[in-house]
């Protein structure tokens, strides 16, 4: 075993490298060499999802406490959670041991974590700041991630109990002229506004606001939610199950 021979098993078939973000390409990159001793050591893939999710776990209740290296702390500890999601799915790949199961620890762990983030967050900045409106920020926040998940799931379950292919909301092939572009420009906004969300909390974190980051944030995933309940509610009608 060598390191080429780890790249070419662990980059996934279907990833696309330029349409990656450079923060996401870094970490998926730098993420080969440190699966090489785990895969050395016969690690199991799921054993460091569950480390992640502990990582990430504690990630947000380092924020609880409102305190400026509290918060250097949890971000720091956030990028490492989200390192070893990258980790765990080099080591699958490499000993072809994706499973069901690992998908299912994998979504649980962001399930779990990113709402509890935003809400040990708020709890935090109620503290620093002595308005509970961040808490409030905090919990609405979580309730619309999850929220929004559950719009993903409610579609997932229409589409699979009627054997629906093929039948996917963000296609900008199902839009036609000025509408396809609006569409096509939305989702990569929204891509690159999501993926890096965490990476601009880096910023409100160093210069003790993250007030700032939660208020500018309860703003997007409000927008998020609109967005993904209209999409995911359209239909191709004619689709046939099989």
């Amino acid at each position: 075993m060598n390191m080429k021979e780890v790249k070419r098993k662990c980059w996934k078939k279907d990833e696309v490298k330029k349409e990656m973000t450079f923060i996401h390409y870094c970490r998926r990159s730098l993420s080969m060499y440190v699966a090489y001793p785990f895969i050395l050591l016969k690690i199991p893939p799921n054993a460091i999802t569950n480390l992640m999710t502990f990582v990430g776990i504690a990630s947000a209740l380092s924020f609880l406490t409102g305190r400026y290296w509290m918060g250097i702390l949890g971000i720091i500890l956030y990028h490492l959670y989200q390192f070893m999601d990258c980790l765990d799915g080099n080591v699958a790949r490499y000993w072809k041991k994706t499973s069901l199961k690992g998908i299912y620890l994998d979504s649980l762990s962001h399930t779990i974590v990113h709402p509890a983030m935003h809400i040990c967050m708020g709890y935090g900045t109620f503290i620093k700041t002595g308005s509970i409106v961040f808490l409030y920020i905090g919990i609405i926040i979580a309730f619309l991630l999850i929220s929004t998940q559950g719009l993903k799931n409610a579609r997932y379950w229409i589409l699979t109990s009627h054997n629906i292919k093929d039948n996917n909301m963000v296609t900008t092939t199902h839009y036609k002229g000025k509408e396809q572009s609006i569409v096509s420009l939305l989702k990569k906004t929204y891509v690159s506004l999501y993926d890096n969300r965490m990476n601009f909390l880096i910023i409100f974190v160093v210069i003790n606001r993250i007030e700032w980051f939660l208020i500018g944030f309860l703003a997007f995933v409000f927008v998020r939610f609109i967005l993904f309940a209209y999409f995911y509610s359209k239909f191709d009608e004619d689709s046939k199950g099989e």
